[in-house]
C-alpha cells in the first residue's frame, strides 16, 4: 500500500530529472563539454569509484589522473569536470541516462577503454569490492560491452601494479 508521504517523494524526483536532463541539453550549462558526453562518461567513474561507500585517496588521484590524461585536461579544468560529474551522479535516477549518452557518441573501443578506465579505477585501492564488479557488470552490459570482453579487461587490470596504470 503506497502512503502519502511515498507519492511526496515523486514531485522531488520528477524535479531531479527535469534538472539533470536539462543540464546535460543546455550547453550554457556545460561550459565544460558541448554534448555532455565527457560528463557523463566522468559521472560514471565517480559512480563506480563510491560504489563500496568509501572512496580512498588513491582513487581520487587515480580518478584525476584519468580523467585529466583522457581528456587532455588542466587541472583546473580537471577538478571542475570531477566536480560537476560528481554532483550530476548524486542527482541522476539510474545509469542509463549516462551509458545511453556514451552508447551514442562513444565507438566501440572508446566504449572499452572506458570500461578499461573504469577497472583501473576500481584497483586503485588494492582491491575489487563486490558491489564495484557489480557496478561496471551493470555499467558495461548498458555499454555493449560484452561479459568475456569485461573480464579480460578486468584480468589486464587486475595485472597491472599500482600506479602504472595508464590509458589503453
Amino acid at each position: 500500500m503506497v502512503s502519502f508521504a511515498d507519492l511526496a517523494i515523486v514531485p522531488d524526483m520528477l524535479d531531479r530529472v527535469r534538472s539533470f536532463v536539462n543540464r546535460l541539453l543546455d550547453p550554457d550549462d556545460r561550459p565544460l563539454d558541448a554534448d555532455g558526453t565527457q560528463i557523463a562518461a566522468v559521472a560514471l567513474m565517480c559512480h563506480v569509484l563510491a560504489a563500496d561507500g568509501i572512496v580512498e585517496d588513491e582513487e581520487k588521484a587515480a580518478l584525476k589522473r584519468i580523467v585529466a590524461a583522457r581528456f587532455s585536461l588542466s587541472d583546473d579544468a580537471t577538478d571542475a569536470l570531477i566536480e560537476e560529474a560528481t554532483r550530476i551522479d548524486r542527482e541522476a535516477v539510474d545509469l542509463y541516462e549516462f551509458t545511453s549518452t556514451i552508447k551514442r557518441d562513444y565507438d566501440r573501443e572508446a566504449r572499452l577503454s572506458l570500461v578499461s578506465a573504469m577497472w583501473e579505477l576500481i584497483y586503485a585501492d588494492g582491491g575489487v569490492h563486490e558491489l564495484e564488479d557489480n557496478i561496471l557488470w551493470r555499467v558495461s552490459e548498458l555499454l555493449g560491452v560484452d561479459r568475456r570482453e569485461r573480464i579480460d579487461l578486468k584480468l589486464k587490470a587486475s595485472r597491472r601494479p599500482a600506479g602504472e596504470h595508464g590509458e589503453d
